[in-house]
């Protein structure tokens, strides 16, 4: 089921990188707290899985959550980077995806 953040619908949220395409996009790590989401970290790559496949930043991630990290994607093949910088910085802004604030 998709979770909508700002103006977009993200993919997921998955527990590993396996559904995962070889894409360009954006990703949000998120933590489940009973009725929502807690904002852990969030970025964007030319190629999510690879990206998403890194055990040594899932690591980080396992670190700073009570449970298992989720990811949500936003599969993003007809923007540049700059666009997608963007996208994810108004995200940050209004989820503070920073400082752990704001539920979504």
């Amino acid at each position: 089921m998709p979770i909508k953040i700002g103006d977009h619908f993200f993919h997921g949220p998955f527990r590993s990188a396996d559904p995962v395409q070889h894409a360009p996009g954006i990703y949000l790590v998120i933590e489940e707290a009973k009725t929502r989401y807690i904002p852990i970290a969030c970025g964007h790559s030319d190629d999510l899985r690879d990206t998403l496949d890194d055990a040594a930043r899932m690591e980080i991630w396992r670190n700073k959550t009570t449970g298992e990290p989720l990811v949500a994607i936003l599969y993003t093949v007809y923007m540049e980077p700059e666009a997608r910088e963007k996208v994810l910085e108004k995200i940050r802004t209004k989820y503070h995806f920073r400082n752990r604030e704001k539920a979504l």
